[in-house]
């Protein structure tokens, strides 16, 4: 085993125990705050459980790479036509909590887009909760089913080392993978055709991650314009100094989703690339396209692929204020001020601007607010920041 798989190895277990941390905090926020308990946090659960699993298989396979003996090349190719039991269900954990972090990842995104914009519409997600459920796990499912079916989960061997302490996880055709499985694929293409072999990693898993790159800055970016749109056409007058903090910690937010989302998995995502185009040309790469792919990406890789349970704590919890002080006192690390009060932006009715004269409310709350949104301090989840047409005081809303 060569030192560069045991770097990779050695940084999935520290990035999925840093996830699995991540994921078990987010956890029990909704555990020990019952006042935060949202549909939007209800989301971010099922997001956390799909990390939670991508951490699992990936630590299970470095563990496995990093206990393995060495393997020949004759060994190598044979676990890569007939791979272990392990392996197998190692890939169908990886592909399934990836696919379904992908998607409620996108999930997640629109739920906010709808609060924030177009509040009124919310409920529809409440209805039709069911169907979240069927996109997000129901389609990873029926796509591994026939991936397994099909006998293509597995290992990714390419015999290019032919030294001796070498094992099947430093011969993937995507390079060092420290012993994470996928979908099948051997140097003897008649084994794993190429056209089957680019559609399946592009249904289990590539395809919607490129997809997620491109819809998640989409829409966090449409929020961004419309949010600040708002506020300059209401106009300086009513808008007061806690208004304005909110707005720039949810546009704050707002952009630490696609940006931290879009580092996690670029070393990955270019990999693949790169690796795939190689393989289906028969390409022989130079030695700087071994060492920037193969061994600087994937340490890059080891740590992104594994970490995004912990990169989705940081972005709703620790990025949210009251969690954040609220987790701080939970864990003990941090005193209790009851008399700390919080302003929000809460979800605006954008759409209903018309030529300004809607004013933005406030909500004034206390550390121990009955509505914590996902991206605000306190924020609830179908308050309007712009006061209804028909009303002409300025109340707090609740």
């Amino acid at each position: 085993m060569n030192g560069i798989s045991v770097a990779v190895s050695s940084l999935t277990l520290a990035s999925s125990f840093l996830s699995w941390c991540g994921c078990i905090l987010i956890f029990g926020t909704w555990l020990f705050f019952k006042d935060i308990r949202s549909s939007s946090r209800r989301l971010l659960l099922y997001l956390a459980l799909a990390d939670f699993l991508i951490a699992l298989g990936n630590a299970s396979g470095a563990i496995r790479s990093l206990g393995q003996s060495n393997d020949t090349n004759s060994s190598a190719e044979s676990q890569c036509e007939n791979p272990t039991a392990f392996c197998k269900a190692q890939s169908f954990i990886i592909t399934f909590g990836s696919m379904s972090s992908f998607f409620w990842t996108m999930i997640i995104a629109w739920q906010v887009r709808e609060t924030i914009l177009h509040a009124e519409r919310t409920g529809w997600t409440e209805r039709h909760h069911w169907l979240l459920h069927v996109i997000a796990w129901g389609i990873p499912v029926i796509i591994l089913t026939v991936t397994l079916s099909l006998d293509m989960l597995g290992y990714q061997e390419l015999p290019t080392d032919n030294s001796s302490n070498s094992t099947i996880s430093d011969k993937s055709v995507f390079g060092t993978t420290g012993g994470w499985c996928w979908i099948k694929v051997c140097q003897n293409k008649t084994v794993t055709p190429v056209g089957e072999v680019v559609t399946l990693t592009l249904l289990a898993g590539k395809g919607w991650e490129l997809g997620a790159m491109v819809v998640l800055p989409l829409i966090y970016c449409s929020m961004k314009i419309k949010l600040r749109k708002t506020i300059k056409q209401t106009g300086s007058l009513f808008i007061d100094r806690e208004t304005l903090s909110a707005v720039k910690k949810t546009d704050r937010v707002m952009t630490a989703v696609p940006v931290v989302f879009f580092l996690l998995r670029l070393a990955g995502t270019l990999r693949y690339l790169a690796n795939t185009i190689v393989w289906i040309g028969d390409i022989d790469p130079p030695s700087s396209f071994n060492i920037f792919f193969n061994k600087a990406l994937a340490i890059y890789q080891a740590v992104g692929d594994s970490g995004q349970g912990f990169g989705n704590f940081i972005i709703y919890c620790v990025l949210t204020d009251i969690l954040r002080e609220r987790i701080c006192t939970k864990l003990g690390f941090c005193k209790k001020d009851m008399s700390t009060k919080r302003y929000h932006i809460t979800a605006p009715y954008v759409d209903e601007l018309d030529d300004g004269s809607d004013r933005p409310t406030t909500t004034e709350n206390s550390s121990d607010s009955d509505s914590t949104d996902m991206y605000s301090s306190a924020a609830g989840e179908t308050t309007p920041i712009l006061r209804d047409k028909s009303s002409h005081t300025y109340t707090p809303t609740n």
